[in-house]
């Protein structure tokens, strides 16, 4: 997760013009501690701002410890219809995370068919999903097959996408440091 803050932070920065690491500002993008600790620095002051996933700190925003300024997926989230998206301001940003369940590759396909169908049954609980969409959730199932071929895509696009837009954003603070 460390990475792919850091990854969100540097595609928020480039487009804007902005250096964060040449700047007063603590931006806690990556934090060896965790998460956690992240929200913890930003809450005691030690860092001015985060970027970190709903999940872990809608609570803290709920309770007017931590000012949301943005979400970084492409929509607004329900829980949160006032907050504007960061694509909004620089169009095209996304961030965000995901969760699935894998399984070893040679896993029994009755197993795996039996995993997967209980925690299907699990999800679609009424009072699961609402637990989920109340913490910022979004709550959506795919099959096995489903999850590989989207993991593999994404996988595949990210490898893509990622390393020419790293490149650009290396050269972009090179040149600004010179």
């Amino acid at each position: 997760m460390a990475v792919l803050a850091t990854l969100a932070a540097a595609a928020y920065a480039a487009p804007a013009g902005a250096d964060l690491s040449g700047t007063p500002i603590r931006l806690i993008v990556s934090n060896p501690a965790g998460g956690s600790q992240a929200i913890n620095d930003t809450i005691a002051g030690q860092s001015q701002a985060l970027m970190n996933g709903m999940l872990a700190t809608l609570a803290f925003v709920q309770a007017k410890r931590l000012k949301i300024l943005a979400v970084s997926k492409p929509t607004r989230v329900a829980l949160l219809a006032s907050v504007s998206t960061t694509a909004e301001t620089l169009p095209g940003f996304e961030s965000g995370t995901w969760q699935g369940v894998m399984a070893p590759k040679d896993l029994p396909p009755a197993v795996l068919a039996r995993i997967s169908a209980e925690l299907l049954r699990v999800i679609c609980l009424r009072a699961v999903r609402e637990q989920l969409v109340g913490q910022g959730a979004e709550v959506s199932t795919r099959s096995p097959a489903d999850l590989s071929r989207w993991f593999a895509l994404s996988a595949k696009t990210g490898r893509a996408w990622w390393p020419r837009r790293t490149s650009s954003w290396i050269e972009s603070a090179r040149a600004r440091s010179n």
